[in-house]
């Protein structure tokens, strides 16, 4: 009897430790270096909401009254910068994943949709800025039109996927991400200036009167274009997909 026990207690020891331990980072270690940099950009959106944030709401913080929405720009500037990176890396490292693919367009929206979020309700932005920096209409429609164009675009590329048809990212859609990151960093760059120099202690780092204005309609003139090339772009792929669907029903019908 004791040896039957014997014989047990060891059978549990070697399963025990024969049953390999559960890996809880097994997602990082089997992750591409390009993959691990799109997970970076999506860890950097809450530091940049709570800097962004912090400057409107911990007022009696010098740091973050004055530095913190700086800060937020540093940081989106970073996560914008990996954007190109993680691509890079995957053409070069031959390291082109699925993981990769979902994810890269997923962190590119939360990070656009982050800033235009921040910028539409920033009140002290809107406050020291009377005469209309944001007026309400504008402020619906940049972002509503990229909200509206992703879900379109996204439709058609579940229909297309359907039937077989590759519907890949144009020029269009890549000047339009590229030139919405910029006009989103000019009007970072403006509303961080209305912080660092609400009082006199602080020198606006943008300059004089005058080039604040100028630096004003430089934003808006690429964010005016953003939302055009937008437009243009979910155009573009509503007509790109009519014509592949009608090219595969005559190649279908010719067979």
């Amino acid at each position: 009897m004791e040896e039957i026990k014997e014989q047990e207690l060891t059978t549990d020891v070697e399963t025990s430790e024969s049953s390999p331990k559960k890996n809880y980072f097994a997602w990082w270690t089997n992750s591409t270096l390009a993959t691990k940099v799109t997970f970076a950009r999506l860890a950097m959106i809450p530091f940049i909401i709570f800097f962004y944030i912090g400057a409107n709401e911990f007022t009696a913080s010098d740091f973050f009254f004055y530095w913190g929405k700086i800060v937020a720009l540093i940081i989106f500037i970073v996560a914008v910068a990996t954007d190109y990176l993680d691509g890079y890396l995957a053409r070069k490292r031959n390291e082109v994943s699925d993981v990769g693919k979902l994810l890269d367009p997923i962190a590119d929206k939360l990070l656009a949709f982050t800033a235009f979020a921040l910028i539409v309700t920033d009140t002290r932005l809107l406050a020291s800025d009377p005469d209309g920096f944001l007026p309400g209409f504008a402020a619906a429609l940049i972002i509503l039109i990229p909200i509206s164009r992703d879900l379109i675009v996204g439709i058609i590329r579940q229909l297309a996927a359907t039937k077989g048809i590759v519907m890949a990212a144009d020029k269009i859609a890549k000047a339009k991400t590229m030139l919405m990151f910029l006009s989103l960093t000019l009007f970072m760059i403006y509303a961080a200036n209305f912080n660092f120099s609400s009082t006199a202690t602080h020198t606006p780092f943008l300059g004089t009167d005058l080039f604040f204005d100028m630096f004003r309609y430089i934003a808006w003139f690429f964010m005016i274009v953003t939302m055009a090339l937008t437009v243009i772009s979910c155009v573009n792929y509503i007509i790109k997909y009519n014509k592949a669907q009608k090219e595969l029903i005559e190649t279908q019908a010719a067979e």
